[in-house]
């Protein structure tokens, strides 16, 4: 999946989409938990899996508009996304496998598209 050629557009895409999902399912929770009876450690797991799904829409911002830092970026989602556990069960799960996989795309990205040479063709420079 590439749509633009030399770009993290794909990893970028997926992440904040499980961004999203992830600072949803947060924000919802907070507004459950601030109607309802709960414990300071309740609202504490809550807020940190809100964040981490608001951290993880900001790196894969950063990671679109910033491809030569991709690993630094990917490696935040990729954190981030065993983080979204804390309060939110990782955006109800689905969010938490779209962020994962955009973490190990963006890890894995490679800007030079891999060439395969066939025997006896010569390498050109």
């Amino acid at each position: 999946m590439v749509f633009r050629k030399g770009w993290p557009y794909d990893a970028a895409i997926v992440s904040a989409i499980g961004g999203i999902i992830i600072a949803y399912v947060g924000i919802f929770g907070l507004i459950v938990l601030l109607h309802t009876t709960h414990t300071s450690f309740d609202l504490l797991l809550e807020i940190t899996g809100t964040l981490s799904g608001l951290l993880i829409l900001i790196s894969s911002s950063l990671l679109y508009f910033n491809k030569n830092r991709h690993v630094i970026w990917g490696i935040i989602i990729f954190v981030c996304s065993f983080l979204s556990w804390a309060g939110t069960s990782g955006g109800l799960f689905f969010g938490f496998i779209l962020v994962f996989l955009g973490g190990i795309m963006a890890i894995s990205w490679n800007p030079d598209p891999m060439v395969i040479r066939r025997p006896g063709q010569e390498k050109t420079h």
